[in-house]
């Protein structure tokens, strides 16, 4: 912007909202602020407040104290923001003592602390469980004011109220709030639902009846005052109602809501069903206010969290299957699987299928496992080859889906139907993991291996190369098209010859031998891998196998192409014998990221398997 003359350092306007934009990067905020700085750039306090912000945003309070020194260097007056925000950043920090100072920092710079900032001293203690450093503070912004009748607004009651509720001190916060009315403060909605927040107890703790009905009085004495309640109050008192175990009174508040035409939220209905799954006997009415949020307005959908709370008071109110439905729409909604919570769900439906004997539920757990997820398909005719795509699953989703699939071929295998002609598990490649790297190969690969005591016959490795069970390819085999050779002459080869290769990226795996539509699992042509590998000495017609090879598939094509149309044509420009090692070198490539994320199973070891279950269940 300086060499194209539309910028000049004078303009600090324009480089205050230039860092403000960059805010959320405390690293690239403070690059930016030095590259300003050496072309002559004089920072003024909004400049020193956005990097304020950028380190509260960072939680960086050994950054903030430096800048703010170097603020009070430069001669800048801070502001309210400026010690607000200081003083937030070190709260968040865990710092509360350096935020107590800044109070004897700013009577150094004579400037008088507002409300606001009285405030934030006050939750940084209540954060740091210093209630008693909270009430001083009280006591000096009185004295500062001059008595609570010469206060004009409650900001600095409400955040006392709030470090009351970070403490679970429920007194000091009705003696507060009772402090204030009488002497005439102006409270509001945001007041009194910080004063029912300070009648909650530790979460290891039951609410006592006390506190509860202490919420209920004060939300009477808001009401008294004409104070209309809001989202906040009612999910608050909802809240309440679930920790005192009381979902009488939940049910008792949401009649009375209805009644008054009041549109509810989300998280009101949220904290509803979790206050009725307390109590017994309420387990249909959580399920009827659910089912209204889903067929409801936008501003009451059910979220994550009330799927997950309403299959928890399902399975703990004896409903199984119910939650099994509940469960399924929640996959069905686009939401994440819940490990833990889908680890109980089958565990209780497996507990009711067995001491009922219902053989409905049994073949519901199934359905359910199989069809949770859009991707996961299956052939359904004889002798076709089967896939099961996991890679949008959780661990335990996943490990119940192949168990469910197996199940269902051992099942059919009883009564003399076909065997698939290969059992295909794609995996994925744990892009989409964030600590830990990939989990469901190895999941999957363990309870093949390990425990079903199954030989896998391709598995991808995590370098992305290709292993075959019982057989071993030949590394000194001429490049040649036709089968692969194989390096041990006493194993058996396969069956079929591996001379057809179609890669579908989005499965982030590769067909061996035949390529099966992903949606209809009926066959589709293949590309001749002998073509790829072709020793032909015409550069042009090397390009076009390597391109028909590689077409048809839009989605790993968009991702590849570059790659491939730099590395064919350069096959021109070199001599034969590098050619067919370029050719090679390209082959290796495609095999090594098609063979990613993917388990095969082929029908001679599913055989194997199946003949041992059943020789079991023989003896």
């Amino acid at each position: 912007m300086q060499r194209l003359g539309i910028w000049q350092p004078s303009d600090v306007k324009t480089a205050n909202a230039l860092l403000n934009a960059l805010h959320a990067d405390a690293r690239k905020v403070f690059e930016r602020y030095e590259m300003l700085v050496a072309v002559g750039l004089q920072p003024d306090r909004v400049t020193f407040n956005t990097l304020l912000k950028a380190c509260m945003r960072g939680q960086l309070a050994d950054k903030a104290l430096h800048t703010f020194d170097h603020m009070r260097h430069l001669k800048v007056p801070g502001d309210e923001h400026t010690y607000t925000t200081l003083i937030k950043t070190l709260s968040y920090a865990g710092r509360v003592d350096d935020a107590l100072k800044v109070q004897q920092t700013m009577a150094e710079a004579d400037f008088v602390p507002t409300d606001t900032v009285w405030g934030s001293l006050m939750v940084a203690c209540g954060k740091a469980g210093q209630l008693e450093s909270a009430l001083g503070l009280w006591q000096a912004f009185k004295q500062a004011r001059g008595g609570l009748q010469n206060v004009q607004n409650p900001e600095t009651c409400n955040a006392l109220l709030i470090a009351c509720g970070q403490t679970y001190q429920l007194q000091p916060a009705l003696a507060a709030l009772s402090e204030v009315t009488q002497a005439g403060v102006p409270v509001d909605v945001t007041t009194y639902n910080c004063a029912l927040s300070a009648c909650r107890v530790p979460p290891t703790r039951v609410l006592p009846v006390e506190n509860l009905n202490t919420a209920f009085e004060l939300y009477k004495e808001m009401e008294g005052m004409s104070l209309e309640a809001d989202w906040v109050t009612y999910i608050t008192l909802m809240d309440l109602c679930a920790e005192a175990r009381q979902g009488q009174r939940a049910v008792a508040l949401m009649q009375e809501v209805q009644g008054r035409g009041v549109k509810l939220s989300t998280g009101v209905y949220t904290a509803f069903i979790k206050a009725c799954g307390t109590s017994p006997g309420l387990v249909d009415a959580a399920h009827a206010a659910f089912k209204k949020m889903v067929w409801g307005p936008r501003r009451m959908k059910p979220n994550q969290v009330t799927f997950v709370t309403m299959m928890r008071v399902l399975r703990e109110g004896g409903r199984p299957q119910d939650a099994l439905d509940v469960y399924l729409g929640m996959r069905r909604a686009g939401f994440p699987g819940v490990n833990s919570e889908f680890q109980e769900l089958v565990k209780a439906c497996a507990e009711a299928a067995l001491e009922t004997n219902d053989s409905k539920l049994k073949t519901k757990v199934g359905q359910f496992l199989l069809q949770f997820s859009d991707n996961l398909t299956r052939s359904k005719q004889e002798g076709q080859a089967q896939s099961v795509d996991l890679h949008t699953l959780s661990v335990k989703e996943a490990r119940a889906a192949v168990l469910c699939v197996l199940c269902n071929i051992q099942e059919r295998f009883k009564h003399g139907e076909g065997v698939p002609s290969e059992l295909s598990i794609i995996v994925g490649r744990g892009h989409h993991v964030q600590q830990g790297g990939p989990k469901l190969k190895d999941t999957v690969q363990q309870l093949l291996q390990q425990q079903l005591h199954m030989n896998l016959d391709w598995v991808s490795d995590g370098e992305g190369t290709l292993s075959l069970a019982g057989a071993v390819p030949d590394a000194n085999a001429p490049l040649k098209p036709g089968p692969v050779k194989w390096a041990n002459p006493g194993i058996r080869k396969p069956s079929r010859s591996y001379d057809v290769a179609s890669h579908d990226a989005d499965d982030s795996h590769m067909h061996l031998g035949r390529s099966y539509d992903r949606v209809t699992g009926s066959k589709k042509p293949g590309r001749s891998f002998d073509k790829v590998t072709s020793s032909s000495d015409d550069p042009e017609e090397m390009t076009a196998h390597l391109t028909d090879a590689l077409r048809g598939n839009q989605a790993w094509q968009s991702r590849q192409s570059l790659q491939m149309q730099r590395a064919a044509p350069s096959l021109a420009h070199k001599p034969k014998h590098s050619r067919q090692k370029s050719v090679l070198k390209v082959k290796e490539t495609i095999s090594r990221i098609g063979n990613e994320g993917r388990v095969v199973v082929s029908q001679n070891t599913l055989l194997r398997w199946l003949e041992s279950k059943h020789h079991d269940s023989v003896q």
